[in-house]
């Protein structure tokens, strides 16, 4: 359906509901929009109140339907009559539009519903026919005003509904985002949701736990607080003992049979019984051998050319009185440098020691009953010691400046050189008993 049939049907209808100026305002634009619609002409027609307005209508209708009989029929009659004539009889003449115009349109009237024409005066119709023409004038005028402000009003309604347009299609493209943001961040809370909830319970048990270690934790500090007193009590107890009671090494007689009582590494005591013969036996060899002393032994200073004589000391080194004791010994060290370390460790408990080479040396039993001697006493006691290992490890004595090992000056000091299976080990006898 065209625009036009449109608003002939509303035009009819506003008609038919007593709406009569609107209606006949719609087909007034409708006939200037569509000058072809010979069914709106005919309405606009009829719906005129006057013969002059229908008269002037009828004049416009003609020059687009110059072959239209009965318009034209209609048209002389209205010029020929001199006075008016009733509303009905002119609409006799012109014709009453039938209820569907928009299918056929209103007929002008028969011939045989014509009135009898009367004898109108000269000037009449002129004037009919001015005024219709300044009605018309002012009508076209008013209607093409507002055509124009109706075009104005359906450009600005069709902008602001395009506008409208891309605004949706806008906010839907935000929505459909916003929507899937909120799939991502519904997802996201219902994980945290889920991991607050486990930490919450591991927090639980944690606390739990918590309360349970403070609790163990006051009971052990409590346990901690005893012992920390019975540990000064016996720690004061000891320091008072220690001072009367006799402490490693230490030897003491009984019958005919000596007893040495040295301290190991890992603090246990190391037991060694001799019989007393063994001891008189080397006290009256030391005594004989140093006696014949003699100065056989030559050492060359190859920094300043110096050359000298000193005793041998490696015809006081005697291992036969430590073999059972350095076998068993032995046997009960992890390696071969726990071993060494365990020989030196009890060499290093005799108290009695000076770094300076005196020419009086001494066999090892004798610097154990003496409590020490000096750096060649401690060496020729070491060296022994040593040797009475199971194994055959090569031993020299080393003569140096202790004060100048790099570059001597002269010969005051004397440590042993032990060359085992797995390498070369140096014993120095410290200065200071530990």
């Amino acid at each position: 359906m065209t625009m036009s049939s449109h608003l002939l049907r509303r035009a009819i209808a506003l008609w038919n509901s007593g709406q009569k100026a609107q209606a006949r305002r719609i087909l007034e634009a409708i006939v200037y929009n569509d000058r072809g619609n010979e069914s709106a002409w005919i309405w606009y027609i009829y719906s005129l109140e006057s013969n002059q307005e229908k008269i002037a209508a009828l004049e416009r209708f003609l020059s687009n339907f110059p072959h239209h009989t009965t318009g034209r029929k209609a048209l002389a009659t209205l010029k020929t009559e001199r006075a008016p004539q009733p509303e009905s009889q002119v609409n006799a003449l012109v014709g009453v539009p039938k209820t569907d115009p928009v299918e056929r349109g209103p007929s002008l009237s028969p011939e045989e519903r014509r009135p009898a024409r009367k004898p109108l005066p000269s000037s009449i119709p002129w004037l009919l026919i001015l005024s219709g023409l300044c009605i018309f004038l002012f009508s076209t005028v008013t209607l093409l005003s507002r055509y124009s402000s109706l075009q104005s009003d359906l450009r600005n309604l069709t902008a602001s509904n395009q506008q409208i347009l891309r605004n949706y299609e806008q906010l839907t493209a935000d929505f459909e985002t916003l929507k899937s943001e909120h799939v991502v961040l519904t997802n996201e809370y219902n994980s945290l949701t889920a991991q607050y909830n486990a930490l919450n319970s591991e927090y639980a048990v944690l606390a739990g736990n918590y309360n349970s270690l403070y609790a163990e934790h006051t009971t052990l500090r409590n346990s901690y607080d005893s012992l920390l007193m019975d540990y000064n009590y016996t720690l004061q107890s000891y320091s008072q003992f220690r001072e009367i009671a006799i402490a490693p090494p230490y030897i003491f007689t009984r019958g005919r049979t000596v007893h040495l009582v040295f301290e190991r590494l890992d603090g246990s005591l190391l037991k060694w019984d001799i019989g007393s013969d063994w001891l008189e036996y080397h006290l009256r060899l030391g005594d004989d051998l140093r006696n014949e002393l003699a100065y056989d032994l030559t050492l060359y200073n190859e920094y300043t050319g110096e050359t000298y004589r000193t005793v041998d000391d490696r015809d006081f080194v005697d291992p036969t009185p430590f073999t059972n004791l350095m076998s068993d010994l032995y046997s009960r060290s992890p390696d071969e440098y726990t071993f060494i370390r365990e020989v030196w460790y009890i060499v290093a408990q005799l108290t009695a020691y000076t770094s300076e080479i005196r020419e009086t040396p001494r066999f090892p039993m004798e610097t154990l009953l003496s409590g020490g001697g000096d750096c060649e006493d401690h060496a020729i006691l070491f060296a022994s010691m040593i040797l009475a290992s199971p194994v055959p490890w090569e031993v020299k004595f080393i003569y140096m400046d202790a004060e100048h090992p790099t570059r001597p000056q002269t010969m005051n000091h004397v440590i042993v050189q032990v060359v085992t299976s797995n390498g070369l080990i140096s014993w120095k006898r410290p200065a200071k008993i530990p």
